[in-house]
């Protein structure tokens, strides 16, 4: 007898009868509840429906198992128990599916009218064409487009074009553009000639600012899949022909610039074309912050958080700092990385130096600054708060940080804390002084210094420190003029008056009202107010020759004008009885100090006055008188004279012996034929006899005239 096989007719239209081999199964209405399977013809058993088994004769060839019997439970309604199998119209709705499998195949769902139909062939990943489908039997990630109507997919409203360069925003439309959308391919629009759009069905209810857009043409060339790299926010991209929203930081490839919303914004990065939508193999290269490292190759993708954000991080095996951009080399010596830390920025990445000041005289009052005092460090600076205070380098984020100006600097506390002088030259001819020598009770006064007595210095306190020293006080004064009136030498002096002072007659007219100025002889400018007056005014002075005024005067020569005045010898201030004439020179005086304009006179030093219980006598000059007598004399000369010329001679020949005897060159040779020269001139000249007795005669042809006798020197 020939053996059964299991046929299961469906309780509700739309699909095939089903042939198994039986599983013991016992004939009645059943409900399905295992997974979708096949039987040998490639009907679909579908889970959740219910199905009418019976046990027909005769199996054809090739049949296969049966499910297990326990997916199979037994409806005691039979097919018109609506609870458990009630053929409910589900919606027929406009839907798309993803070919899940790993090879190309047909998708199976069933129609509107309850037919199981087949996709069209889907590679695996690729998703299909619109249908109006009740139930997807195989797939999966299916997008809704609407419930269809009469059997086809509705027209969407509105459609989203999406840019492929990103020079536009993505924006809505409600023109009709459903042959374009969810296609994949790019078009280009009348208003945007020159830019390529991706269409897509928006699905949302949304639909905002809607623009009236028309085709224009096909793009060419255009939404070429491209690799980026978001570091943060909210992304929108197009990848295998869908719209996908994702979060950053992400790498993918995508049919356009990717549309970021970031509240602080964002950073994207281009890698180059895609290739079977996978990003191509990047490379990059870090850069150490000091620029002291060669740079690393690696095509790590843990960098990419940090392209174009200027951050700075740590990698394993290394303490310095780097960051990061994308490199055109072909990465041939790339290396592994490990980001260890990250920072803001390289400086960040440094680390923080800031600076710790503490008050050499309390060291619980410290501050804190991030005000580079590198060259101060383990020193002592001045600053606008008083004190002295140590630096010392702080590498953590300080706890306060105060603006710091440095006034000085010391190289300790020590040093810092001592007060400082600084002593002055009256004269403005010696170098400045500085002393640590405790000067406080002469500040203010004039001083003299054991080891340069006859140097006045005015002292003021400094904290200019630089090349101190200790100095010993000798005398103390209270002016400069009281000081070197008493260090000046007593000497014995002549003046000559050289740039006289005149007398001047100012006849001030009655109309003239203004000022007068003119300068006395002690080069003083002096302004006479004049008011308004009803008698002419006369203004005399004594003052420096060649002044001009608008008004008339008159110059008069007064030797009065030219009175001498000085500090004698016992700084007593004394007065000439009478004035010098123009190129006049004064007797012999004992001075300390002429007071006179120094421009007036020429002064000549005798030497140092004598003194004698307070008189003071100029030095005796001594009569020069010759020991021994010299025997020669010449006519066209003086005696001094002529020893210039022959000891000037001896020079010349002692010179001329050191470069003949031992090789020693003069450095003025030229001198010696000159001194040479001069030489037998004079000695020629001595060769005259001014007492030789002259005698006039004449010749034979002559008149004869009278005889007359003398010497040379009275012919």
């Amino acid at each position: 007898m020939a053996a059964n096989y299991l046929l299961l007719t469906p309780c509700c239209v739309g699909s095939l009868p089903l042939k198994f081999i039986t599983n013991g199964i016992v004939p009645g209405v059943y409900n399905y509840t295992g997974i979708l399977v096949q039987d040998s013809f490639g009907n679909d058993l579908v889970p959740n429906q219910c199905y009418t088994a019976s046990l027909p004769a005769q199996p054809p060839l090739g049949l296969i198992n049966a499910p297990l019997l326990a997916t199979f439970t037994l409806v005691s309604g039979g097919c018109g128990d609506t609870a458990n199998c009630g053929c409910i119209a589900s919606p027929c709705q406009c839907s798309t599916a993803i070919n899940l499998a790993t090879v190309a195949a047909q998708l199976r769902y069933i129609d509107c009218n309850g037919n199981i139909q087949l996709t069209e062939i889907l590679n695996p990943g690729d998703r299909s064409l619109k249908y109006c489908v009740k139930q997807w039997f195989t797939g999966g990630d299916i997008l809704d487009y609407g419930a269809c109507i009469d059997g086809a997919c509705p027209t969407p409203p509105c459609y989203t074009l999406y840019s492929c360069d990103g020079s536009i925003i993505p924006f809505n439309s409600v023109s009709d553009l459903s042959l374009y959308s969810n296609t994949g391919v790019s078009i280009t629009l009348v208003e945007y000639p020159d830019i390529c759009f991706l269409v897509y069905d928006n699905i949302s209810s949304n639909c905002l600012d809607p623009q009236v857009v028309t085709f224009n043409a096909m793009g060419v060339d255009c939404c070429a899949s491209t690799c980026y790299y978001v570091n943060t926010g909210s992304i929108t991209y197009v990848s295998a022909d869908l719209i996908v929203d994702a979060i950053g930081p992400l790498k993918f490839c995508s049919d356009i610039y990717p549309v970021v919303d970031a509240l602080n914004g964002s950073t994207v990065t281009t890698f180059g074309a895609c290739i079977d939508e996978l990003c191509p193999q990047s490379c990059y290269v870090l850069t150490d912050c000091d620029g002291l490292a060669d740079p690393i190759y690696t095509t790590s993708e843990s960098v990419l958080p940090f392209l174009g954000t200027g951050a700075a991080f740590h990698i394993n095996g290394y303490t310095n700092c780097w960051t990061v951009t994308t490199s055109k080399e072909d990465c041939a010596c790339a290396i592994n990385i490990v980001i260890t830390t990250t920072y803001v920025d390289c400086a960040t990445c440094a680390g923080y130096t800031s600076y710790k000041l503490t008050d050499c005289a309390n060291s619980a009052n410290v501050m804190y600054t991030s005000t580079d005092l590198s060259v101060y460090v383990n020193q002592v600076i001045e600053q606008a708060c008083p004190g002295c205070w140590y630096v010392e380098e702080f590498f953590l984020q300080p706890p306060s940080n105060t603006a710091i100006v440095v006034t000085n600097s010391f190289i300790n506390c020590t040093t810092c804390e001592q007060t400082y002088y600084l002593l002055t030259d009256c004269t403005s001819v010696e170098p400045d002084i500085i002393t640590t020598t405790d000067l406080s009770a002469n500040i203010g006064d004039v001083i003299t210094l054991d080891w340069c007595p006859e140097t006045c210095w005015q002292v003021s306190e400094t904290r200019n420190h630089t090349s101190s020293t200790v100095v010993f006080l000798k005398g103390a004064y209270i002016t400069c003029d009281e000081c070197l009136i008493d260090v000046l030498p007593c000497t014995c002096q002549t003046v000559k008056l050289i740039n006289p002072c005149v007398y001047y007659n100012i006849n001030v007219p009655i109309l003239f009202v203004g000022v007068i100025t003119y300068t006395d002889c002690l080069g003083v400018i002096h302004d006479i107010n004049i008011p308004q007056h009803k008698n002419e005014i006369t203004i005399p002075f004594c003052g420096s020759k060649n002044q001009q005024f608008n008004i008339p005067y008159t110059v008069i020569d007064n030797v009065n004008c030219n009175m001498l005045s000085w500090i004698d010898c016992n700084g007593i201030i004394q007065t000439s009885r009478s004035g010098m004439l123009l190129n006049e020179i004064s007797p012999k005086t004992c001075v300390k100090k002429w007071l006179m304009p120094q421009d007036q006179y020429e002064y000549t030093i005798y030497g140092d006055c004598t003194n004698v219980d307070k008189t003071f006598n100029c030095p005796v000059v001594p009569e020069i008188v010759r020991t021994v007598r010299p025997g020669y004399n010449t006519p066209t000369c003086t005696i001094d004279h002529y020893e210039e010329i022959v000891c000037s001679f001896a020079d010349a020949m002692y010179s001329n012996a050191l470069e003949k005897r031992y090789g020693i060159t003069s450095c003025c040779p030229e001198d010696r034929e000159k001194w040479e020269l001069k030489y037998e001139l004079i000695n020629l000249a001595t060769l005259v006899n001014p007492d030789y007795t002259c005698v006039s005669s004449g010749t034979c042809c002559d008149t004869p005239i009278s005889s007359s006798s003398g010497t040379c020197n009275n012919q």
